[in-house]
C-alpha cells in the first residue's frame, strides 16, 4: 500500500516517540528577547528494501543527518516561532540520496481572553521515496517543493460553556524532476474548517465540526480536480489527570468536477487517545478512516488505519517504544486493496540532558491482492540526538 509510506511518519509512528526524548529539555541562547534553541541528530542505518519491490529488493546502509534550528519569543499575549528542519541521507547507493529543507514561522496573538487569533508559513522542499508511490518507479526519488499559508481564529475561553474555531489554509505543492511522470500530481489544495465546542462537563467538550477541501491540479487535463467535503460531530476530554482523548465521527464524500469519474463517499472518523497509568509510562490509540488522493492507480483511496504504542520510561535515562500500525487502502475505481503492517521498536538512553542515544527497527509488511504491489521492509537505525 505504497501511498501510505510517509502516512506513517504522521499516523502509528508519531505515537511512538521516545519518553526520555520528549523529556529531554533542551537549554536555549538567548538572542535579545528571544530564545534560540539548536539540535541535531545523526544516524547511520540499514534499509534491506528501499525501493519497496516485491522481489529482486535493493538493500544498502545509509547516513542521515537531521539539523533544527528554532528561534521563540514570548510575550504577555503573544507568541512567534520561526525555524528551520533539515533532512539529509547518503546511501551506498547513491542514487537513493536526499536532502529535505523545512522553513516555517508561526505566530500567536491573544487579543482578550476570549481571542486567539494564529498565523503560520511554510516552505517545503521533499521528495517521495522510490515506490512509495503509484507512479512511473524512477530510479531516484521523485522531488518536491511546496508553499504554505494558514491562519485560525478561536473566540470563546477555554472555560467558557461555547467557543468557535475558524480556520484556512492554501498549500501550493510542485514537483521538481521526473516531469514526465510527476506533472500530473502538482496542485493546490484549499482548506476551510469549522468547529464549535460545547462543555458538557468539567472537562469534556461536545463538537460539531464542517471541512471543505478543494483540490486543484495543475494540469488543465487532470480528471483529479476535486471537492472533499467533511462533517462531524464528536467529542473531545479529559476524563481524569490520566486519560485524555478525541473522537470525530463523520460523513465525507469527494465530488470530482469531472463527469468521468465517479465520486465516492464514507462514514468517516478521526480518534486518538492517551492513557497515562503511571507518570513514566503512556500507552496511545490512533485510529482514522477518511479519503486519499490517488497518486497513479485508481481514482481515490478510501483510507483505514489504526495504531497503538507503548511509551515507558525503566529509568530515569532509558526508555523504550513499542509500535503497530495496521493500514487499509480500498483504491476506487480500481478492483485493487492493500493491508499493510507496520511494527516498530525502539529504546533511548539519555546520557547526558544535551545527549541522547537511540536504536529502533521497523518493519513494514504490505499485502495486496495485486502481486506486483506485495513488498517486506526491514530498516534499522542507530542515532544520536545532541542539543545545548
Amino acid at each position: 500500500m505504497r501511498p501510505y509510506t510517509k502516512l506513517l511518519a504522521g499516523a502509528g509512528l508519531a505515537l511512538a516517540l521516545p519518553v526520555a526524548a520528549q523529556a529531554q529539555q533542551a537549554a536555549g541562547v538567548p538572542v535579545g528577547n528571544m530564545q534560540f534553541y539548536p539540535k541535531v541528530t545523526v544516524g547511520v542505518g540499514h534499509d534491506d528494501n528501499v525501493s519497496l519491490l516485491p522481489a529482486f529488493e535493493i538493500d544498502s546502509d545509509f547516513v542521515q543527518v537531521k539539523p533544527s534550528l528554532i528561534l521563540i519569543g514570548e510575550g504577555d499575549k503573544t507568541r512567534a516561532e520561526v525555524g528551520y528542519e533539515g533532512d539529509w541521507a547518503w546511501y551506498d547507493i547513491n542514487r537513493f540520496d536526499y536532502d529535505d529543507h523545512r522553513l516555517f514561522g508561526i505566530g500567536d496573538l491573544h487579543t482578550s481572553d476570549r481571542l486567539l487569533l494564529n498565523g503560520e508559513l511554510e516552505y517545503r522542499k521533499d521528495h517521495d521515496d522510490p515506490g512509495s508511490t503509484d507512479r512511473a518507479r524512477n530510479l531516484t526519488p521523485d522531488e518536491w517543493r511546496a508553499y504554505k499559508i494558514a491562519g485560525k481564529v478561536r473566540y470563546g475561553a477555554e472555560s467558557a460553556k461555547g467557543r468557535l474555531e475558524g480556520a484556512l489554509s492554501y498549500i501550493d505543492k510542485e514537483y521538481t524532476n521526473h516531469r514526465a511522470d510527476t506533472i500530473d500530481d502538482d496542485k493546490d489544495n484549499t482548506l476551510a474548517r469549522g468547529t464549535f465546542f460545547w462543555r458538557v462537563g468539567g472537562r469534556t467538550d461536545a463538537l460539531a465540526e464542517l471541512i471543505y477541501e478543494d483540490i486543484d491540479y495543475k494540469l488543465d487535463t487532470s480528471l483529479q480536480d476535486s471537492r472533499l467535503k467533511t462533517a462531524n460531530l464528536g467529542v473531545e476530554w479529559e476524563a481524569t489527570g490520566k486519560t485524555t482523548g478525541k473522537a470525530r465521527f463523520g460523513y465525507t464524500k469527494k465530488d470530482f468536477r469531472s463527469s468521468l469519474v465517479p465520486d465516492s463517499d464514507i462514514f468517516s472518523w478521526d480518534i486518538s487517545a492517551t492513557w497515562n497509568p503511571r507518570i513514566y509510562s503512556a500507552v496511545d490509540l490512533k485510529t482514522r478512516r477518511t479519503i486519499e488522493d490517488s497518486t497513479g492507480q485508481g481514482s481515490s483511496i478510501d483510507s483505514t488505519n489504526l495504531g497503538a504504542a507503548w511509551r515507558h520510561a525503566w529509568r530515569e535515562r532509558f526508555s523504550t517504544t513499542l509500535g503497530i500500525d495496521f493500514q487499509n487502502g480500498d483504491y476506487n475505481s480500481s478492483p485493487r486493496e492493500d493491508d499493510t503492517v507496520i511494527f516498530a521498536l525502539r529504546g533511548d538512553y539519555q546520557f547526558r540532558r544535551w545527549l541522547g542515544i537511540g536504536l529502533s527497527y521497523r518493519y513494514r509488511d504490505n499485502d495486496s491482492n495485486e502481486d506486483i504491489n506485495d513488498y517486506k521492509q526491514n530498516v534499522f537505525l542507530l542515532e544520536a540526538t545532541g542539543t545545548l
